[in-house]
């Protein structure tokens, strides 16, 4: 009877230990595996019983039979041996021959009663060692070790070289089995008991009587373990497997034994704890047991088996071991989730990365990664890929699709003008590349990641790409013939202005793109994966160009992994010309291209709208008026007023639109074609005289200033303004030159140091040495135009040709 102090014993226990419900119905199923367990070995003890009497009972009878035989047999030997009148009753040796069939049967059932004895003696020999066991534990767990030690000599005597009957062996085995499983739940249950009086699985308080019943029962269990371990042989000839897990030591295993059960009841099965997408609540439960075990096991356990083994072992180390096993199976239990949702993966592969990082840097484990198992499973990184794979293409679908694609992701304030302004698209592409960058970035395989590009990553750039172009090649086929249809129409409504943000929305974003890819070639994940790809080009052959690796990454097998994932051992490095290129060098080489050809597209369209304007400019026939009073030397040329009010308009807008080096790209295009159309359709088009000359010369003046406005302001002007409308500068000046130096330019200034009637008759001339031709030009600051150029501007001069061609 249980006394009201045992009660309240019992009670207090209940309540610090099992202070929730989750814990009372694990104390319930675990009471009810115990209750289970205790009725399964009732009824073998019983059926034990019940086959020891009917053994006993058998052999007392045979006992019995054969001492009568043994008596029947003495008494006819000794009549054989005192007969002496033996010969004369077998004359005829009929009887004689019967006497001898007699003696064989005897002999026969002799050896049999031999043979019966012997087993019921090894019978009798087993039930007393099990007998010896059971009274042993677990008063007295050295004589039960000891018991387990004789069983296992029986077995080896029994079996050695002789024909055991089959029900004996089986008998024996079960013995050996039976005691080997009484002796190891008896420690484990007092090693159990111990452990959760320190506190365990919390934080744990190793003193007083636990201490020594902890001590205790580890050590018969490590007893135990070495006995097993000694009889091995034995063990393995006749298949007895006593533990799973033989290498490990047993007190341990039992240890990890208890987290797998704490993990099972919280983590598997149908409770709301058991979550393939929040692994993290799982790997962290196991964390908090290691942190609250680890250090009873470096302060006391590796001390207590030292003392009790001779081999070394780090008791630390080998518990993670036995404990890595608990993730590889649930993330086994958990694989079809995986399976039936990739995107879970990355996020499980980080959590994995983190739990065998703490195992690594705090607690020093030097055993197999749980990341590497899972990661090599084929079937899970191609569900993880194909995953990331679809999901990229939706979301850049979803993006593309978007009528706002290539509208600013974020407000104009927030860049300045030479950053690169992302727009949706843009955007969405490069989080998706990033993002996915950052997913798989923790795979130890460098192949792995290699094959995680290809497939999720580029796939994302060559569809913006090819996206892009399929815009360009739309826009190319409107013809740019009536982007401006008349030149009063307002610049923000013009049909040139709204090609000219449409332009420059794609290139925003491809520049955006384009500069986070240059960006990408210099982050360390890609640096390494392209030192990578380089060794492994370098290994296949020394002249391969290592940017053509995703032309194999379909066949790659153990072997180019083996390659990938080798250490830099510098042996590929003689041929280096490949390393300062980067994995993203194709796709930047390719927006670049891109990004270029939608600048040349707004040059063509500019400088298309800018000829355009220039009609009525190029058809004046003002250039030589008679008197001074037929032109206002001040003023500008009237048809080039709206075109300069327009370029300006326009210019001011593509500051807006694009980055300066764009800007000076499509200005000096510009440029280049105004100069040649002020050249070819103005200048050596018509006839001029000085007056009309200095016209010229301001406006090509007032065109260069408003091009030049485009610079960026830390560019000075003037370096700018000198290389603008050169040849268009030359021009002008050539024909405003004065005649002759008492003659007084329009403007009150001369244009050149020596007066048109001193060159002008050389360059007429066509005997003249072209050399000494040249020269003067040069003197004169003609630089750029050819003489053949300068002699038709001479011949544009009216007033001088026919100064020259009167008679003297």
């Amino acid at each position: 009877m249980i006394s009201p102090d045992s009660n309240a014993a019992v009670r207090s226990f209940l309540d610090s230990q099992f202070a929730t419900v989750d814990s009372l119905e694990l104390l319930n199923e675990l009471l009810q595996e115990e209750e289970l367990t205790h009725k399964l070995l009732q009824n073998e003890l019983q059926q034990a019983k019940r086959i020891t009497a009917s053994l006993t009972a058998e052999s007392r009878a045979i006992i019995a039979n054969a001492r009568n035989k043994s008596t029947d047999l003495l008494a006819v030997r000794g009549t054989l041996v005192t007969d002496t009148e033996l010969p004369e009753h077998f004359a005829d040796k009929s009887e004689a021959m019967a006497l001898v069939s007699v003696l064989a049967d005897e002999l026969h059932t002799y050896k049999k009663l031999q043979r019966a004895k012997t087993y019921i003696d090894a019978v009798v020999e087993v039930e007393t060692v099990r007998d010896q066991a059971a009274k042993a534990i677990p008063a007295n767990m050295q004589g039960a070790l000891a018991a387990f030690q004789q069983i296992l000599g029986i077995l080896g005597r029994r079996s050695n070289g002789t024909q055991v009957p089959k029900h004996l062996l089986e008998n024996l085995k079960d013995t050996v089995r039976g005691i080997w499983h009484d002796i190891d739940k008896a420690a484990s249950d007092s090693q159990s008991e111990a452990l959760g009086k320190f506190g365990w699985p919390g934080k744990m308080n190793a003193t007083g009587s636990a201490l020594a019943t902890f001590s205790a029962a580890f050590s018969n269990l490590l007893t135990l373990d070495r006995i097993a371990s000694e009889s091995a042989s034995v063990l393995s000839m006749h298949s007895l497997e006593l533990r799973t897990d033989s290498s490990a030591p047993l007190p341990l295993q039992h240890i990890a034994q208890a987290i797998d059960i704490r993990m099972r009841y919280h983590f598997e099965g149908n409770r709301q704890t058991n979550r393939a997408e929040k692994p993290e609540w799982w790997l962290s439960q196991l964390l908090v047991m290691l942190r609250n075990t680890v250090p009873f096991l470096e302060t006391h356990v590796q001390q207590l088996y030292d003392s009790v083994s001779m081999a070394h072992l780090d008791v630390r180390n080998e518990l993670i071991r036995l404990v890595t096993p608990i993730v590889q199976r649930k993330l086994m239990l958990d694989k079809q989730a995986y399976l039936d949702n990739g995107l879970i993966i990355a996020h499980v592969v980080r959590e994995l990365r983190d739990f065998d990082t703490t195992l690594r840097d705090v607690y020093f484990y030097d055993g197999p990664s749980v990341l590497n198992e899972f990661t090599s499973d084929s079937d899970v990184f191609g569900a993880w890929i194909e995953a990331e794979r679809v999901n990229a293409s939706d979301s850049y679908m979803e993006a593309i699709r978007d009528p706002s694609a290539f509208e600013l992701a974020y407000d104009d304030e927030m860049f300045g003008p030479e950053d690169a302004k992302p727009s949706h698209v843009s955007e969405r592409v490069v989080q998706l590349v990033e993002n996915i960058t950052e997913r798989y970035s923790m795979l130890p395989s460098c192949m792995q990641q290699l094959e995680m590009l290809a497939t999720t990553q580029f796939p994302i750039v060559i569809a913006f790409v090819e996206d892009i172009e399929a815009e360009i090649d739309e826009f190319n086929r409107i013809s740019l013939a009536f982007m401006r249809d008349n030149t009063g129409v307002n610049q923000t409504q013009s049909p040139l202005f709204a090609q000219l943000r449409r332009l420059a929305a794609w290139y925003q974003a491809v520049w955006y793109v384009e500069e986070a890819a240059d960006e990408w070639n210099n982050s360390t994940v890609f640096v390494d994966m392209w030192a990578a790809v380089c060794r492994y080009a370098a290994v296949q052959d020394l002249n391969a160009d290592p940017r053509d690796w995703r032309e194999s990454v379909d066949m790659w097998g153990e072997a180019d992994q083996e390659i990938l994932d080798a250490a830099d051992d510098g042996e590929w490095t003689d041929n280096d010309e490949w390393l300062d290129g980067g994995i993203w060098e194709r796709s930047v080489a390719t927006l670049r291209e891109l990004r270029q050809r939608i600048s040349d597209l707004m040059s063509r369209a500019l400088n298309k709208e800018a000829v355009s304007q220039l009609r009525a400019y190029r058809k004046a026939n003002s250039w030589a008026p008679d008197t001074e009073d037929n032109m206002a030397t001040a003023d500008l040329s009237p048809e080039l007023s709206n075109f300069l009010r327009e370029l300006s308009a326009t210019i001011g807008r593509i500051k807006t639109l694009v980055p300066a080096a764009a800007r000076i790209r499509i200005m000096r295009s510009l440029a280049e074609e105004l100069d040649g159309f002020l050249v070819q359709k103005v200048a050596t088009a018509h006839q001029f005289n000085a007056l009309g000359g200095h016209r010229l010369l301001k406006d090509v003046n007032a065109i260069s200033h408003i091009l030049t406005s485009a610079k960026p302001s830390t560019m000075p002007s003037t370096a700018l303004h000198s290389r603008t409308l050169v040849k268009a500068k030359e021009c002008a000046l050539a024909l405003a030159c004065d005649l002759s130096a008492t003659d007084v330019s329009p403007t009150g200034e001369s244009t050149m140091p020596v007066p048109l009637e001193e060159w002008g008759p050389i360059i007429r001339d066509s005997s003249s040495d072209k050399t000494e031709a040249g020269l003067l030009l040069k003197k004169l600051g003609i630089k750029h135009l050819s003489f053949k150029e300068v002699q038709q501007l001479v011949n544009r001069r009216g007033d001088f040709t026919r100064l020259q061609d009167s008679p003297q």
